[in-house]
Parts: C-alpha cells; sequence; structure tokens
C-alpha cells in the first residue's frame, strides 16, 4: 500500500470461542475507516534534564540514559518538527542513586512540546539512571622511611596535600587518606622534586583533576661529609663457612648538621653485610651493605653501598 491517505472496508473478527453465524451486526456508526499510511521516520537523541540538587557531600555523576536515541514515524512534514526526546527528573536532596522508567516529551528546535497524535514512537519509556556519589576530601600521605641525617621533620611537605574524591559511601567512610608511595630518605642524595602518580582504591574517582602529586625534598641546614670506612664486617654465615671481604674500604657519604659532622670520621662508621639470602657456595660474590654511625644518631649514610667478598668453607 502506498502512503498517504486511503479509505479502507474493514470486517470483524471474533474469539475462537465464538461462531460468526451466532452474532449478527444490526448497525455500524461506520462502514468504512480512513487509514493513513506513513513510511518517514528518523532517530532522534533522547535528552535528560535532572532538576533539583542534593545535599553537600554528595555529587551527581552523568546521568544514562536506555535507549539514548528512539526512532519517530510519521509522514515527512510531522516529523521533521521533531528535533530530540526530552526525559525529566527533579532530584531534591537525594542521597543516593536515581534509576526509573520515565516517560519523554517530543521537543522541536526552539524547544517547545510537539503535541502530535500521528506521530509514532520506538518505545514508550526510557530508562534513566542518575549516580549520586558521596564525595569526600583525602589527605595524601607518603611512607617515610627515616634515618639518622634523613628525618622528616627535615623535609617539606608534598604539593597537593589533599584530593576529592568520590565513590560509594560506605567504601569512603573506611578511608581515612591515600597512601602515595614508600620514600627512603636515605636514598635521596640531595633536594630534588619526586613525582608520583596517585593511586585509587577500587571503586573511587578523583576528582580533582590532578593525578600526580609532587613531592618537593628540601633538607634544611644539612650537609654531607664522605668519609673512607674500612671496617667491614658480616653477619648471618651459613654455618660451616667463612666471609672475608674482597673490597678492602668504601668512600661512605654521611649527612648531617655542621656540628655534627664534625665529630664523626672514618673511625666511627661500620660497614655490615647480611649473608642470610645470599648464596652459600663457595666464591666470589657482591652483596648489598648497610652502614652504621657510631656515637650519634643524628648523623647517617646516604645511597647505597655493595661489597666483593669470598665465601669459603670453614
Amino acid at each position: 500500500m502506498s502512503t498517504g491517505t486511503h479509505t479502507l472496508s474493514y470486517s470483524i473478527l471474533y474469539p475462537n470461542s465464538i461462531s460468526p453465524n451466532s452474532v449478527t451486526v444490526v448497525s455500524a456508526s461506520l462502514y468504512m475507516v480512513t487509514v493513513e499510511v506513513s513510511s518517514s521516520s528518523k532517530t532522534i537523541d533522547v535528552v535528560a534534564d535532572i532538576n533539583g540538587s542534593v545535599p553537600d557531600g554528595y555529587m551527581l555523576r552523568e546521568c544514562v540514559v536506555t535507549p539514548s536515541t528512539i526512532t519517530v514515524s510519521g509522514t515527512k512534514e510531522d516529523i521533521a518538527e521533531v528535533d530530540h526526546a526530552l526525559v525529566e527528573v527533579t532530584l531534591n536532596g537525594a542521597t543516593s542513586s536515581y534509576s526509573e522508567y520515565l516517560s519523554y516529551s517530543l521537543i522541536d528546535i526552539k524547544g517547545n512540546p510537539v503535541v502530535n497524535p500521528k506521530l509514532r514512537c520506538s518505545d514508550d519509556k526510557v530508562r534513566l539512571e542518575v549516580p549520586v556519589v558521596t564525595l569526600k576530601e583525602l589527605p595524601l600521605e607518603i611512607d617515610w622511611v627515616e634515618s639518622g641525617g634523613s628525618q622528616k621533620s627535615d623535609i617539606s611537605l608534598i604539593s597537593p596535600k589533599s584530593i576529592m574524591v568520590s565513590g560509594d559511601e560506605s567504601l569512603l567512610n573506611q578511608l581515612d587518606s591515600i597512601q602515595v608511595d614508600q620514600v627512603d630518605l636515605s636514598q635521596v642524595m640531595g633536594d630534588d622534586t619526586l613525582e608520583y602518580d596517585i593511586p585509587l582504591p577500587n571503586g573511587c574517582i578523583n576528582e580533582s583533576g590532578t593525578d600526580t602529586v609532587k613531592v618537593s625534598i628540601r633538607f634544611r641546614n644539612l650537609q654531607t661529609k664522605t668519609v673512607e670506612c674500612s671496617s667491614i664486617s658480616f653477619t648471618n654465615v651459613t654455618e660451616g663457612y667463612t666471609a672475608s671481604a674482597v673490597t678492602q674500604s668504601l668512600d661512605v657519604t654521611l649527612r648531617g648538621t655542621d656540628a655534627e659532622l664534625a665529630k664523626v670520621d672514618g673511625k666511627n662508621v661500620r660497614i655490615v653485610v647480611d649473608l642470610s639470602e645470599m648464596s652459600a657456595a663457595v666464591g666470589t660474590y657482591t652483596a648489598k651493605a648497610k652502614v652504621y654511625v657510631d656515637g650519634t644518631e643524628s648523623v647517617g649514610a646516604i645511597g647505597s653501598y655493595q661489597v666483593g667478598y669470598r665465601l669459603q668453607r670453614s
């Protein structure tokens, strides 16, 4: 059948339980019906309009409309009026997410409703989902590993100090801060600025707009001094073996105040090698060493040190 208006006759179909021979049509208001046939259609967007507000400490995330588009059918002239579909909801003081099937209105390009009973739409309702999440400001923290001459109190703080995070309320209630990373101050040789990615718990979103944190390390009133150390010893040597140093001495860099550094020389420094996790086979190896400074708690070695040693049977 072609598009346009057609006048057609009709027939009456009865349920299977009723015989047509048992029913007589006495009269009818119409003996012919008018049918308008249209094959024009177009796809339009479904736009959501969220009114109202949520309390402090909560946030509306971007809503989701399903389906996001619908198909409108009718004559070319009728569907040309339609620009989009509008679904509206008012949320006042909502503290939990909203989800509902809602009716919508057809809207023209000027924002006015289109009321035309001849138009047909592919869906009567759409599902509107509006996530409502909790907001919480969480401090950013560094796990500082301190040592003599490398104390947390001697350095500056990180930037930013905190970020705003959104997520499920029950999850955020368990969080008091975000641990960014661990920094061993003895391995920071001097003033420096380090940058780290901000880790987020699963299910949380960083709303602050920055994904990294800068850690500015500025050692206040501290100096460095290099001494030669020849005191090298070993611990946790495998029973039945003897360890002897191949490295005879190391230049060790110390950090502290001028006054405390003046009290320290190579005689105050000891280098100790822990062999508990090293090979027990006879041979010559290199192992990481730990440096101790005796006679002061405010001076410590900085940097990493390796010692060559020989392992022999006793």
